[in-house]
Order: C-alpha cells, then structure tokens, then sequence
C-alpha cells in the first residue's frame, strides 16, 4: 500500500454505553458507542418481545369481550 495515501491504523478498544469493551482496528484513538451486538435491539430481540407481550395482550382482551357478550 502506499504509505503517504492510506492512514495508520491501530487495534484499539471501543467501549459500549452498557459496558461492553471490544478491540477492533481504526485510525482514531479510541471509539465510544451507543449501543454493540450485546445491547442493540436487533440482536437481542427486546423489542419484538415487547411488541408480542402487546400483542398477546390484545388478543385475550378480544377473547374476553366475545366470551362476555356469549354469556
């Protein structure tokens, strides 16, 4: 690689906002994130339960209601 066009990079450790330290290469000096793979709710799947737990709530509002009205 040409030394004068490509910046140096370093192994350095990014730290997450819950705590989580990772290495990984960057031209900076250190990396501060939001949010990594162990907090994120992509990965975690926190959302999708909460939406579900909503969901399931719902259905046995409905389910409620058509058994009061059959009684």
């Amino acid at each position: 690689m040409k030394t004068w066009i490509h910046p140096t990079t370093n192994k350095i450790t990014a730290t997450c906002t819950c705590g989580t330290k990772f290495e990984v290469f960057s031209t900076s000096k250190s990396i501060k994130v939001e949010s990594c793979s162990k907090c994120h709710n992509f990965y975690t799947w926190k959302t999708k339960a909460v939406a579900n737990s909503w969901r399931v709530a719902r259905f046995r509002e409905r389910q409620e209601a058509v058994a009061k009205k059959a009684a």
